[in-house]
């Protein structure tokens, strides 16, 4: 799971990017940080709450795929044409400054979909999708019998 996921990433990175040396850099700084976060959580694992740690990684995922849908939208926009109305009009601008131009910038863009002047369909995207997702998420599982604790019974004839 982990490598797809890493492979979505640096996909997504890949298409942002002017240049390949900057998902080459990416890349290698994400697998300095995870062997040294792997080896933080081998060291103190007696001591992790792994159930933190686990609903971290989760939240910071869901803002990653919703990034991902506010990004489908845009193209899709592109494609069809779109250039006209409420939908494609900027929600914000900002012009200046780190949410606006530079390495925080493209962090921020690259990893959960940040944009300085995103469209209103954009914005829509991100949020019709992390808002029910992440609800889910907080949620829980379902509340009936899973099939593994349904496992070596046999099915009812209704």
């Amino acid at each position: 799971r982990e490598g797809l996921e890493t492979v979505l990433f640096l996909l997504s990175a890949e298409t942002e990017s002017a240049s390949g040396s900057q998902v080459v850099i990416g890349g290698l700084s994400g697998l300095l940080v995870s062997v040294v976060i792997g080896f933080a959580v081998y060291r103190s694992g007696n001591r992790l709450n792994l159930r933190t740690f686990f609903n971290v990684t989760a939240v910071l995922l869901l803002l990653f795929a919703a990034g991902l849908a506010g990004k489908t939208v845009h193209e899709l926009r592109e494609l069809l044409g779109a250039e006209s109305g409420w939908l494609v009009s900027p929600a914000w601008t900002i012009d200046d400054g780190a949410w606006a131009k530079g390495t925080f910038y493209d962090f921020m863009r690259g990893l959960f979909g940040w944009h300085n002047s995103p469209e209103n369909v954009r914005v829509i995207a991100y949020f019709g999708y992390l808002i029910p997702v992440l609800y889910l998420y907080r949620r829980g599982g379902s509340r009936g019998k899973s099939a593994f604790s349904m496992r070596g019974k046999s099915p009812q004839v209704v």
